[in-house]
């Protein structure tokens, strides 16, 4: 079944944007949870946006491979780190779909700092590794996480996967993946204040995967309490990203 999602009156960046990124290995792990637990923890002028009346809360680890100041194509090996977000997805006043955080723990200080500062956003200092197994021809990769400021701390995440052999492909308009998948605006409050900042790429080219193993507390570390039963998976592997100047609503 596919619905109809809320449109976008949040104007599209009319200026070049101020950094590019490469993100690679995208692994979003979605649970349903009751929407009201969430909306409790954002701003009242944010809703919780839900999918047939269901609400999500995710986990998603990736690596940031290379970040470049405005337009500049990025250079892979340049600069990156891994890093680790629990999120949501909102709509102001009925419509702008789009991405609150929770918690984004990153292996960089000072792109934490920066982050925090610029967009607003709950960045956190954290160690990360990401490393791949290959066993009989087939790739598993695990990924830890151990926060250490600021708090609430400990917490970490520890999860293994592997990706499936199938071909990506786009999310089909109106699915459940486009929505929970395929989102350009990320919210962020400040002082009272709403801010939202567009964040443009390509549609991601998502393949099914299997999670061997999970451990963590980041969830509950952002006030959520994450159901026992199996996430939602979808991988992707790469992204070129353009991200523009937060605004204030």
């Amino acid at each position: 079944m596919t619905i109809n999602l809320p449109v976008n009156t949040v104007a599209p960046p009319q200026k070049a944007c101020v950094m590019r990124h490469n993100w690679a290995d995208l692994l979003f792990l979605h649970w349903e949870v009751p929407a009201g637990d969430l909306q409790r923890l954002i701003p009242h002028e944010l809703a919780i946006d839900t999918f047939e009346g269901k609400a999500y809360i995710a986990l998603v680890p990736f690596r940031i491979t290379c970040i470049s100041a405005g337009a500049l194509k990025p250079t892979v090996g340049v600069f990156g780190f891994p890093e680790i977000n629990v999120r949501t997805y909102v709509r102001r006043n009925g419509s702008d779909p789009g991405v609150w955080f929770f918690s984004l723990d990153a292996a960089d200080a000072l792109a934490c700092l920066g982050a925090r500062l610029t967009y607003k956003l709950p960045y956190f200092f954290a160690e990360i590794e990401q490393t791949d197994s290959v066993v009989s021809g087939s790739t598993t990769t695990h990924y830890v996480s151990r926060r250490y400021f600021p708090g609430p701390v400990p917490a970490f995440a520890d999860l293994e996967y592997a990706v499936c052999d199938e071909a990506p492909a786009s999310a089909a308009p109106g699915s459940l993946e486009e929505f929970l998948i395929e989102r350009y605006l990320l919210y962020s409050y400040k002082d009272s204040s709403v801010f939202a900042g567009w964040v443009r790429h390509t549609p991601y080219q998502i393949q099914p995967a299997v999670l061997h193993s999970l451990e963590e507390n980041l969830v509950s570390a952002a006030g959520v309490r994450r159901p026992e039963s199996s996430p939602l998976i979808h991988f992707a592997r790469l992204a070129d990203v353009k991200v523009f100047p937060l605004k204030r609503l």
